[in-house]
């Protein structure tokens, strides 16, 4: 073998090393042919064994039509080696002729043909050189190089199927033990914390929110990981729940993956994944969001339906305050956490006066609108943290946590004078021309040690302010109901003024 068969088998060699794909590898092994041959057209087909025909894998300076016919074709390499150009061609004559001499190489490893190498040349073309020996040497080489691709494809497609084995198994595992927690709690919080820590920890996410929305407002519900880096997570909710769709890039150096929460038919909410870096999320880590946003969605609906039940269990169905149940449950709480850190709470009873000679005189419906007014008055003159209750009839308590005897004693009296500046139907048949309420205050720990005790004094202090003339506001005293003594404190219409 000569200084230019090595030097062309060397350059072969040179040139299909930096390739990775079976189609490169042919391309490239084709394209050495040609110069080689010091010809224009070509094509390589490899053999499917399973099918018993030739498989058009590259080509290089063949018609449109020629390229089409060969991927039609059931071609076998028998068939290969004496093609019908000008039917090939579409009955194009001319182009067959500049096709007409063929020149066909091998691909053949020690066992069996990989494929062919067909070259195509102007007719009168003389091909006799490329049956030589180096050709059939370049054909082994391109062979071996493209049965080595094709093994390595063929593991890199085992390895894929197997990771994808893994994967699918690792999220069917993980989504089963989501569902069981999901399962676990019907408390609203509970859920949105058990589907936060199961998204992150799977996606290995840095942070993660859950936004909810109800009505037109989109809230933030639960959140993981650093604050700072969820500073974006409330347009990318946002976002999703606009459009009903998942979003996903990422926002300077972090991605984010935002799936919409959809338990029925419309979108309750977003879950929000975040990654530092710019190695964002997968396709796989978004079809395992969405199939967790799923399961999430249906629990978070299943537990704001039970939250809402249960708050409806506990309001009072004409006024919407809490109701007796609600206050034997917080009273307890707070009477609790009173104690452990040694701060002071306080409990106000209060009562409309003559509601009843109101209600014989103006009828049970116009009864039910003042109780119902002087209930909102009530809610609107205490803090969001202090919690109203109607306790019976026209008997409206408020529990005040972390308030000492005096400060509450002037909530009192300003729910007194609330009240009274507010102007009711028929409020003129009342006593002192205006609908008015008696209040009755009690603390813990100064007048009461149980719940007990605490609603007792605050109920004898009311009937004592109504037993003095109504419209006023007294403290618990000694000799009232409880094992406690403490002092009077009495105030009237122009006692003290503000909280």
């Amino acid at each position: 073998m000569g200084m230019v068969e090595l030097e062309l088998i060397s350059g072969l060699t040179r040139e299909l090393a930096s390739e990775q794909s079976v189609e490169s590898v042919a391309r490239r092994g084709l394209l050495h042919l040609l110069r080689a041959a010091g010809v224009g057209s070509g094509a390589v087909f490899l053999h499917d064994e399973s099918r018993g025909e030739l498989r058009l894998v590259a080509s290089h300076g063949l018609p449109l039509c020629l390229l089409r016919e060969l991927n039609r074709q059931k071609l076998t390499p028998a068939v290969a080696a004496h093609l019908d150009l000008v039917a090939l061609c579409g009955g194009d004559e001319l182009s067959a002729r500049r096709l007409a001499a063929t020149a066909t190489i091998p691909l053949a490893l020690v066992d069996r043909l990989l494929g062919v190498v067909i070259l195509f040349a102007p007719a009168g073309s003389d091909l006799s050189l490329i049956g030589g020996g180096e050709f059939r040497v370049l054909g082994d080489i391109l062979a071996v190089v493209l049965d080595k691709t094709l093994l390595a494809a063929e593991r890199d497609r085992c390895l894929q199927a197997s990771h994808q084995i893994r994967l699918k198994a690792d999220q069917t595992a993980a989504l089963l033990r989501i569902s069981r927690r999901l399962t676990e709690s019907l408390k609203l919080e509970a859920v949105l914390t058990s589907v936060l820590e199961e998204a992150t920890l799977f996606l290995n996410a840095t942070a993660g929110a859950l936004h909810l929305r109800r009505g037109d407002r989109i809230s933030l519900a639960a959140t993981w990981g650093a604050e700072e880096a969820l500073r974006s997570a409330a347009d990318l909710a946002e976002r999703a729940i606009n459009l009903g769709e998942t979003v996903m890039g990422h926002v300077e150096t972090r991605a984010f993956l935002t799936v919409p929460l959809v338990p029925r038919a419309n979108c309750i909410g977003a879950l929000t994944c975040l990654r530092e870096g710019l190695y964002g999320f997968s396709e796989e880590d978004r079809a395992f969001l969405r199939t967790l946003a799923a399961h999430a969605a249906m629990a978070i609906e299943n537990a704001r339906l039970h939250e809402e039940a249960e708050e409806q269990s506990v309001r009072d169905a004409l006024t919407g305050l809490y109701n007796v149940r609600r206050l034997q449950l917080r009273l307890a709480e707070e009477l609790r956490r009173a104690e452990r850190y040694r701060r002071e709470l306080s409990f106000l009873m209060l009562d409309i006066d003559h509601f009843k000679r109101y209600n014989d005189t103006y009828g049970h419906l116009q009864g039910d609108r003042v109780l119902r007014r002087v209930a909102d008055v009530v809610t609107q003159n205490v803090r969001t943290v202090d919690q109203v209750f109607r306790y019976g009839g026209e008997e409206i308590c408020v529990l005040l946590p972390e308030t000492p005897r005096l400060k509450a004693m002037l909530v009192a009296e300003r729910i007194r004078i609330a009240v009274a500046a507010c102007s009711f139907s028929g409020e003129d048949g009342q006593d002192l021309g205006r609908v008015t309420v008696s209040v009755g205050v009690a603390s813990f720990p100064h007048d009461a040690a149980t719940p007990q005790e605490l609603i007792a004094r605050a109920d004898a202090a009311l009937y004592r302010a109504k037993a003095q003339g109504r419209n006023q506001v007294a403290a618990a005293a000694a000799g009232e109901p409880g094992p406690i003594q403490a002092s009077t404190v009495t105030t009237s219409s122009s006692g003290l003024l503000g909280r």
